[in-house]
């Protein structure tokens, strides 16, 4: 059996994703949880996702709006029986999640992302306490995948 951490640095990649794509917690969980369910409609979507995530009756536009999520069908009215499915760009990040989860790929070796779009390079300045103390942790991080890698 291999030895799989999922959990160890989630906190860590969870920070780094809302930073980098301006989501909240909730989005993520969202965005992670309909990535399974292929096609939902909006009765779904309040009868589900609400009794899991905190309310926020804007969610499902602004989503949509954002990009994560699209029609999956020719519809644009918003209605009961309006079907939604998680775009390809909210593909996309679910798949990148888990790849940092996993320890596929590192936060600063991903090559989509430019150096100075990193939450974690920025000057110490500009971050909050708790991003300069995940800057810390993702330091000891990288070494840690870094000697694995290595054995």
């Amino acid at each position: 059996m291999t030895n799989k951490n999922y959990l160890k640095y989630s906190r860590l990649v969870r920070t780094y994703m809302k930073a980098r794509h301006g989501l909240t917690q909730a989005d993520l969980d969202c965005l992670v949880f309909l990535s399974d369910e292929g096609v939902f409609d909006t009765s779904y979507f309040l009868n589900t996702i609400f009794k899991l995530i905190p309310f926020e009756i804007n969610r499902l536009y602004r989503l949509i709006d954002e990009g994560w999520l699209q029609f999956a069908n020719n519809r644009v009215k918003f209605d009961r029986r309006q079907q939604f499915r998680v775009s390809s760009k909210g593909h996309s990040l679910v798949r990148t999640y888990y790849r940092l989860l996993e320890g596929d790929e590192e936060l600063l070796g991903l090559p989509a992302f430019a150096k100075k779009d990193n939450p974690f390079t920025a000057k110490d300045e500009r971050l909050k306490y708790r991003d300069r103390q995940a800057k810390k942790f993702y330091r000891d991080m990288r070494e840690e995948l870094r000697k694995k890698k290595f054995k």
